[in-house]
């Protein structure tokens, strides 16, 4: 634990100052009845016991706490952790956004917007990315007629690409598309910077050589998480955004948010290695969000807290919900709880609730940080009213050695007053 001297150190000093001491009054004179209570009345004072159940105490009567709360943690180890961060990292889809994408603009080169658009979806068929969900649903909705494709490949973090009559259909990020030299006409670079500069995120779409057009996507902001965010900050916690999107739609969403920092344009790949980067500067770095394909990121971060929004009692405006009667059973499918995974990154905490549900995560932990804080004062001022008589030197003074059970009686008094202060975690 953060803060705390290794148990076995202090043990092993308590012995040593017992043994010590007491073989100095037996060299001195002092009978063996006599230094064996020295020897037994420094142990019991300088016991690490109260010590210990500072630290202990707090941490198991929060966790008890957090499940009342329906904080669900990995273990009591989380909760101690999270006393300590100061940088929230969230992933923006789902935490700072609503999590239900829906297409806000098609602007189509050289084609319909309805071409356009079932392109995209018959690339998107197969996958398993909300992007790539909202694009196909949006396309059966319409009752758009869907090609078939020999092949595909899903690329976390930039797309999809899939062979559509011979030719190669890519649907993802502009990043991606100009490092695989498609390409892009004026116009729809500056459509994409209009579309990123209203926090909108813009999917490019090629075919071939040439890209054909860009599908906006745009996830709304819920009302209460700028509030959320305020009140994270006021806890001291550096609040960063790290996405996939273009810096254009990140510093609107960072804008609109009042976020600390956003950094954009990362694959899942490089998320992590931000998340590296920061806490090398010495940050300790709680990640938050949905794990979705960042698991990466949430496997270099101090603390994974899964969040898991409330579920909406009617669905999210704008939102498709059409679902192709041929693609029903693996559509029940993708619903279905999925098996265990040995590699699947097991969250430390897990939050009902969204971002506001991380607030009193925190109260709570930073609560018991604060009775620990008093606990082991609890015990330092039990170690400097005990051990003095105890190793004898109110003796200089004509002073008698500390009795063997007034020893025990402090150290057993320090020990319940621990306990009795750990009650007021709130």
């Amino acid at each position: 634990m953060r803060n705390s001297i290794p148990v076995k150190y202090l043990l092993l000093a308590d012995i040593l100052l017992a043994t010590g001491m007491s073989a100095y009054w037996f060299i001195t004179g002092l009978s063996p009845i006599a230094t064996a209570a020295v020897f037994i009345a420094i142990f019991f004072a300088g016991c690490p016991l109260p010590y210990v159940l500072a630290g202990i105490f707090p941490i198991y009567h929060a966790a008890k706490l957090a499940a009342k709360q329906e904080i669900q943690l990995k273990s009591s180890k989380a909760l101690h952790e999270l006393q300590y961060i100061d940088t929230l990292v969230l992933n923006k889809n789902g935490t700072i956004t609503e999590g239900h994408p829906y297409i806000s603009d098609i602007v189509p080169e050289g084609m319909s917007q309805s071409s356009l658009l079932a392109l995209a979806a018959s690339a998107e068929r197969d996958s398993v990315h909300p992007i790539g969900k909202t694009l196909y649903n949006a396309a059966i909705s319409r009752r758009l007629r869907l090609q078939r494709i020999s092949a595909c490949n899903e690329i976390p973090g930039y797309g999809v690409e899939a062979i559509v009559n011979g030719k190669t259909v890519r649907v993802g990020r502009l990043k991606w598309l100009k490092e695989e030299d498609i390409d892009i006409s004026a116009e729809l670079l500056t459509k994409n910077d209009q579309l990123a500069y209203h926090g909108k995120m813009p999917v490019f779409v090629s075919n071939g050589k040439y890209a054909r057009g860009i599908i906006a996507l745009e996830d709304a902001i819920p009302k209460n998480i700028t509030a959320a965010i305020h009140l994270l900050q006021k806890f001291g916690l550096r609040v960063v955004m790290l996405t996939g999107d273009s810096q254009r739609t990140a510093s609107a969403i960072q804008k609109a948010t009042d976020i600390d920092d956003a950094r954009a344009d990362l694959s899942p790949m490089e998320k992590a290695r931000e998340i590296q980067l920061m806490r090398a500067r010495g940050a300790s770095i709680a990640m938050a969000g949905s794990l979705g394909t960042d698991q990466l990121a949430f496997a270099e971060a101090d603390l994974a807290i899964k969040l898991i929004p409330q579920k909406d009692t009617e669905p999210p405006r704008n939102r498709v919900e059409v679902i192709d009667p041929e693609e029903d059973d693996e559509t029940q499918k993708e619903d279905a709880p999925p098996p265990p995974s040995e590699t699947a990154l097991q969250p430390d905490i897990v939050l009902q609730g969204g971002l506001h549900a991380l607030i009193p995560a925190i109260k709570l932990a930073r609560s018991a940080r604060n009775i620990i804080h008093q606990n082991r004062m609890i015990s330092y001022l039990a170690w400097l009213l005990l051990l003095p008589p105890a190793m004898g030197l109110l003796t200089v003074f004509g002073g008698p050695f500390l009795n063997p059970d007034i020893a025990f009686g402090g150290f057993l008094v320090a020990s319940i007053l621990t306990l009795l202060n750990t009650f007021r975690i709130q």
